[in-house]
């Protein structure tokens, strides 16, 4: 539920004037749905990414291998998700 409420309040974040212009625009230029799509993104966006998914290893006991598993996970709808296959 915590990686759900990041990729989801971090990109709607990253959709205001500012940000869009300046970092954002990166990850949508790409037009054709590609599996990149879901990583292309600026390293500043990519940064702000990072530190809100390392965060819970820091503050909440859990093994790194089921972490570990989480982020492979996500990563994989991610890419799902930007492929265009449904």
């Amino acid at each position: 539920l915590y990686t759900e409420a990041i990729a989801y309040y971090v990109h709607r974040t990253y959709h205001s004037r500012f940000l869009y212009k300046n970092f954002h625009k990166w990850h949508h230029r790409y037009k054709a749905p590609t599996s990149f799509g879901a990583l292309a993104m600026h390293p500043i966006e990519y940064l702000t990414y990072q530190f809100f998914l390392l965060l819970p290893i820091f503050v909440v006991p859990i093994h790194f291998m089921v972490y570990g598993a989480t982020l492979m996970y996500l990563y994989y709808f991610g890419m799902m998700d930007h492929s265009g296959i449904s």
